[in-house]
Order: structure tokens, then C-alpha cells, then sequence
């Protein structure tokens, strides 16, 4: 068993290393945890411009076959 002086702050080593500078979990996983929430809204927003541009194209075409007829 390592002897610890008073005052002094043991070293971590190995797989330990970084771990005492790293940022709360809160902070880490903000920027993941946003995209997640936003990504079914952007989903969901491309969906209702893809069904809008197809509507647009069927009223262009009956509009077309309309005016041959």
C-alpha cells in the first residue's frame, strides 16, 4: 500500500488518467442531447416539404392535363 503524505494529491494513472479534468456529464452530453431532441423535429419538417413539393407536382400535372384536354 502506497504511503500518502498529507497535502499531497495522489496521481491516477492508467485507464484513470484524464478522468479529474473531465467535464460533468451535463456538459459533455449537451451538444448530443440537443441533436437528439432536435432531430425528429427536422424529420419531421423535411417529411412536410417533401409531401408539399409532391402535392405541388400532382396539382402541375392535372393543371397540364387539364389544359390538353
Amino acid at each position: 500500500m502506497p504511503v500518502c503524505r498529507a497535502g499531497k494529491r495522489q496521481h491516477a494513472g492508467g485507464a484513470e488518467r484524464g478522468r479529474a479534468y473531465a467535464p460533468p456529464l451535463s456538459l459533455r452530453g449537451c451538444s448530443a442531447v440537443c441533436f437528439c431532441l432536435f432531430m425528429p423535429v427536422i424529420c419531421l419538417l423535411l417529411m412536410m416539404l417533401l409531401f408539399l413539393l409532391l402535392l405541388l407536382l400532382l396539382l402541375l400535372l392535372l393543371f397540364f392535363f387539364f389544359l390538353l384536354l
